[in-house]
């Protein structure tokens, strides 16, 4: 596709130029394009975002984990960080069958589309 290859020179000029930033989970390098940050000011990359919602949407503890966290996906930090991963934002990183699935996994768990953040 044509966003993976522009993704991919992204990262090589990041790379070339030094200026890649680590994301806080899997401490990769990777360009700006392909983070996404909590409210906090931390930094994920998409990949570990991607399997955080498969997860998420998958596991048994999903309902609870939003439940818990009033509807939306909260810091995954390390630092005690409680500032939210912004939904909308998140589902615009999800390719589109797994936002489907993000989507279906909100409403089943009764979080309606006011309270995302």
């Amino acid at each position: 596709k044509d966003v993976d290859v522009a993704r991919e020179l992204n990262r090589r000029q990041y790379a070339d130029l030094g200026e890649e930033v680590e994301c806080e989970i899997c401490y990769d390098a990777v360009a700006w394009e392909d983070l996404l940050g909590c409210g906090g000011g931390h930094l994920f990359c998409r990949g570990c975002l991607l399997r955080f919602v498969q997860e998420l949407v998958g596991g048994e503890a999903g309902p609870a984990v939003l439940a818990r966290h009033q509807g939306s996906v909260k810091c995954l930090s390390m630092d005690p960080c409680d500032a939210p991963i912004p939904t909308l934002q998140l589902e615009e990183l999800l390719p589109g069958n797994m936002r489907e699935s993000f989507n279906s996994f909100l409403l089943a768990s009764n979080i309606p589309l006011a309270r995302r953040k």
